[in-house]
């Protein structure tokens, strides 16, 4: 190629370009995988999803996962850092770890401890918005704070980060177990350094910051993490929160398939607390283990009253169902139709297709009358343990019609047919005769 002026003036264009997008790739990567870790690549990695303040106090973050259409639940949690029983043996860049100082964890002190070392409390609370999420961050963050003057000397010191659900008596936290929700507990690496001032007095400042569910370093985590019915694989049901299924079938020749039949739903929490329990309500069809919702789509909660029962009333027609997110395992649920035989109407109930017998039918509307169905909803996680996995808490309320057939024509009419059959048979026989003469 002949360098021309012109030539000479494109290949210096390129070149320039290639120069500034290499500049570009050198610019230091950020490594985030699905645990939610952060940070810069290398070892000496900032927690990103916390923050450094005023060289002393750290901010931990929260998150909650929980099955999508699931509700998220009101629970709080105590969160504690605390120094490890034991001295670590353990290097990060050849420098030891050492347990943080006695007295270097600040604790407010309008906090009551269950054990030592509180230093705040998280909340998680039902929101609507919720409903449609598998990750739902927590309310707030908690600061937690150190006592620099604590220190002698910079270094790598390691604390234990614990939680625990509880609940407020007589104003004052007790443990709660709250049945479906996971506490977390994790390792925090704090990194101090030395800080002069303008005298030249030594102070101490925290620069660096790792949370990690290991004994070491490796292993990092953004947050804490809380699950509602999933395991640690993030998002797989592990059976402890579970859905319940109601189907409404009308059959017979006289079965009004329009007919809208009033169903109440009772459901007793296994969580007899103070807080509100919500049950998310999605209306559609449920046909040979198959569920879809309903289009448009249609929902709805029930939600917890001040004796601690959630109650709610719906209506369904023939092929129409709906499913209740969020049952605990021991959470119970009753279930009752206002017009269980009635208006001639024949009523079967079955439970995961058992058909349960008359006599073992319970009075669900508390009117003298058996009209539904009591039980705890049971889990089972299929083999794939993915959230698509089957429904073992199916309740199925038939409503049955059939006309009667008159019966008795036959055996009053026959005599008179009979008669009229001989009478017949008589006059083709005389008329025949008379023909033939």
């Amino acid at each position: 190629m002949k360098l021309s002026r012109k030539n000479v003036g494109r290949i210096a264009t390129t070149f320039l370009a290639t120069a500034m997008l290499a500049s570009l790739t050198a610019v230091p990567a950020m490594a985030v995988d699905g645990d939610g870790t952060g940070g810069e690549t290398g070892d000496n990695v900032v927690w990103t999803d916390g923050e450094i303040k005023d060289g002393n106090k750290i901010e931990i973050a929260k998150e909650l996962w929980k099955r999508e259409d699931v509700a998220t639940p009101n629970v709080d949690f105590n969160l504690y850092v605390l120094i490890p029983v034991t001295k670590p043996i353990e290097k990060i860049e050849e420098l030891y770890v050492n347990n943080g100082p006695v007295g270097s964890v600040i604790v407010p002190g309008d906090t009551t401890a269950i054990e030592g070392g509180v230093v705040g409390k998280y909340s998680f609370e039902h929101r609507e918005e919720d409903i449609d999420d598998t990750v739902v961050d927590a309310d707030n963050t908690i600061t937690v704070e150190f006592d620099m003057s604590a220190f002698s000397e910079p270094g790598i010191y390691k604390y234990l980060v614990k939680e625990q659900a509880v609940k407020t008596e007589n104003e004052e936290d007790v443990i709660y177990n709250f049945e479906g929700i996971t506490n977390d507990s994790a390792y925090l690496y704090i990194y101090v350094e030395e800080s002069k001032d303008d005298d030249g007095n030594v102070t101490y400042v925290i620069t660096n910051a790792v949370l990690t569910h290991s004994n070491t370093e490796t292993g990092k985590i953004g947050n804490l993490t809380n699950r509602y019915g999933v395991d640690d694989e993030h998002g797989k049901p592990d059976g402890t929160v579970n859905d319940l299924i109601l189907t409404k079938d009308v059959t017979g020749s006289q079965g009004n398939t329009q007919t809208e039949w009033e169903f109440t739903i009772k459901i007793e929490p296994s969580n007899a607390d103070d807080t509100v329990e919500v049950y998310h309500i999605v209306y559609g069809t449920y046909v040979e283990g198959v569920w879809a919702d309903a289009t448009p789509a249609h929902e709805d909660y029930i939600i917890e009253n001040d004796q601690g029962i959630a109650q709610g009333t719906i209506s369904l027609k023939d092929g129409e169902s709906v499913r209740i997110y969020g049952l605990s395992r021991n959470d119970k649920y009753t279930i009752s139709e206002s017009a269980a035989n009635t208006n001639g109407y024949t009523t079967t109930i079955k439970v995961n297709t058992v058909e349960v017998e008359e006599a073992d039918w319970i009075d669900g509307n508390n009117d003298g009358k058996k009209d539904g169905v009591s039980g705890n909803v049971e889990a089972k996680v299929s083999e794939d343990n993915t959230d698509a996995y089957d429904v073992e808490n199916e309740v199925l309320f038939t409503n049955d019609r059939d006309a009667s057939t008159p019966t008795g024509i036959v055996t009053n009419v026959a005599p008179y047919a009979l008669l009229v059959v001989i009478a017949a048979a008589g006059c083709f026989v005389f008329l025949r005769k008379r023909d033939e003469d």
